[in-house]
C-alpha cells in the first residue's frame, strides 16, 4: 500500500515540535492514522519515527495482512497464544520496543496516553489493557510523552488520502440510509427496520473496494415519543411497529476499513402533515445557512452555529442539541464541536457531521446529518444523497 506521504509528514512535524524522536500509537483508530490499515486484533502498536519509518508490532496471526495491506515499512510480529506455553503479550510488545529503541536511537516517545474507547468497538474483543501497556512504556524509553491533546487536533485535518476514504464509506452509508426509506412501512418493527440497515451495511464488505463493514446497532424510532429523544443510549430499535403518520427516525454510526460516517434521516410512514414539511425544511435551511456563512469568513463552531439556529427560530423551543462534531477515525471525534459558544475553528480538510434537529413535544423530532468536508471556502457534501421525509430517490 503506498504510503500517505502528507499524513506521516503531520505526525513527523508533530514527534520534532515536541523534541520527540518517535511516535507510539497503541490505540486501534491511531494504529490506523499512522499505519494505514485498522489492526483489526489486540496488541497492534504502530511506531512513527522521526524519519518518517513506520514500524507495527502485531501478534503473529496479523502479520501478514499488516505486511500487505498496511504503508507500514516493518512489522514484526511475536507469537501469543501460537503455542500451549504463555507469552505475555505486554511484555512481548516492550520488548521489541526495546529492540526498536535499540535499533533506530529512539529514547524520547510521544503516545496516545489519555485516549478511551468511548465509542463503538470494532476490534475483535475490548481485553487489551491499554493502561497496562502506557504503563510500561516508561519502563523501555528515558522519557514518554502523553501528546493526545496535539494528536486529536493533527488528526482532525484530513489528508486527501483519507478524505477519499471517507467517501467510500459515504458509499455504506447510501445503500444504509436506501434500505431505511425502502423498508419503512406501517406494521415493520423497529428492529426489524434495523435489521434490514445492518443488513446493507454488510453487503458492501467486498464492494467498491471495500474490505471491512460495521456499524453500531442502528437507533430506530418512531412516533411523537420515541423521536424526541436525541440522546443515543435511550433509542435502541424495539419490537414498536411503525404506524402511518408517524415520524420515524434512523441514527447510524459506521465504518469503512476503520473510516467512519454518521448518518441521520427522518421520514414519515405515508403523507407528511404540514408541520413535519416545516419542520424538515427548516433544518434543511440551517444548514445552507451554516455553509453560506463559511464562505463568508465564519470559522468558530459558534459562529457557525448562530445563523443555524437563527433559521430554525420559529421552532426555538425545540432546539436541544448542536449541529456537529467532528468525525473520520471514530464515530465522535473530539475536535471540531459545531455548537452554541464552541471557540473551536473549523480549518480546511476537517471532517465533520452537519446535523440541526427539531424536537417538538406531542409531534416527534425530526433530524437530518450530513457529512461534510470543510474546504478553502465552501464544503462538499460526502453524504449528498435522498433526505426527504417520503421515499427514496437517487
Amino acid at each position: 500500500m503506498q504510503k500517505d506521504k502528507a499524513r506521516i509528514e503531520t505526525l513527523v512535524a508533530m514527534a520534532k515540535r515536541n523534541k520527540l524522536d518517535a511516535l507510539v500509537f497503541v490505540h486501534p483508530e491511531n494504529v490506523l492514522l499512522g499505519a494505514g490499515l485498522l489492526a483489526s486484533a489486540q496488541f497492534t502498536v504502530c511506531v512513527i519515527t522521526r524519519a518518517g519509518r513506520v514500524i507495527v508490532i502485531a501478534p503473529w496471526w496479523r502479520r501478514e495482512a499488516m505486511q500487505s495491506g498496511s504503508w507500514a515499512d516493518q512489522v514484526i510480529g511475536f507469537n501469543w497464544l501460537k503455542t500451549l506455553k504463555w507469552i505475555d503479550p505486554v511484555e512481548a510488545i516492550c520488548e521489541n520496543l526495546s529492540r526498536i529503541s535499540k535499533k533506530w536511537k529512539i529514547r524520547s516517545v510521544g503516545f496516545d496516553g489519555s485516549f478511551e474507547m468511548l465509542g463503538p468497538c470494532y476490534i475483535p474483543s475490548t481485553s487489551f489493557p491499554h493502561g497496562q501497556l502506557k504503563r510500561s512504556l516508561r519502563k523501555v524509553f528515558k522519557r514518554t510523552t502523553d501528546v493526545t491533546k496535539e494528536l486529536h487536533r493533527v488528526r482532525s485535518i484530513k489528508t486527501p488520502h483519507e478524505i477519499r476514504m471517507l467517501k467510500r464509506a459515504n458509499k455504506v452509508s447510501k445503500e444504509a440510509a436506501r434500505a431505511f426509506y425502502k423498508h419503512a412501512r406501517a406494521g415493520i418493527r423497529e428492529s426489524e427496520l434495523a435489521a434490514e440497515v445492518i443488513h446493507a451495511v454488510q453487503k458492501q464488505a467486498g464492494a467498491n473496494g471495500i474490505g471491512f463493514t460495521f456499524c453500531d446497532p442502528p437507533q430506530i424510532t418512531s412516533g411523537p415519543k420515541r423521536t424526541l429523544h436525541a440522546n443515543a443510549p435511550v433509542c435502541p430499535a424495539t419490537g414498536k411497529k411503525l404506524k402511518t403518520g408517524e415520524l420515524v427516525m434512523l441514527e447510524l454510526g459506521g465504518c469503512a476499513d476503520g473510516f467512519w460516517f454518521d448518518l441521520t434521516r427522518t421520514l414519515v410512514v405515508g403523507k407528511p402533515k404540514p408541520v413535519h414539511k416545516e419542520m424538515a425544511a427548516a433544518i434543511k435551511e440551517a444548514m445552507d445557512a451554516t455553509y453560506a456563512a463559511y464562505s463568508k469568513g465564519a470559522r468558530t463552531g459558534g459562529d457557525l452555529t448562530a445563523p443555524a439556529f437563527k433559521a430554525m427560530n420559529d421552532f426555538k423551543k425545540g432546539l436541544v442539541h448542536g449541529i456537529g462534531h467532528g468525525l473520520g477515525f471514530a464515530y465522535h471525534e473530539v475536535e471540531p464541536g459545531i455548537g452554541p459558544g464552541s471557540k473551536d475553528v473549523i480549518e480546511p480538510g476537517m471532517v465533520t457531521s452537519m446535523e440541526p434537529g427539531i424536537y417538538l413535544q406531542g409531534i416527534g423530532g425530526i433530524r437530518i446529518e450530513q457529512n461534510v468536508v470543510w474546504r478553502e471556502n465552501d464544503v462538499l457534501v460526502l453524504s449528498d444523497f435522498h433526505n426527504d421525509l417520503g421515499g427514496w430517490s437517487e
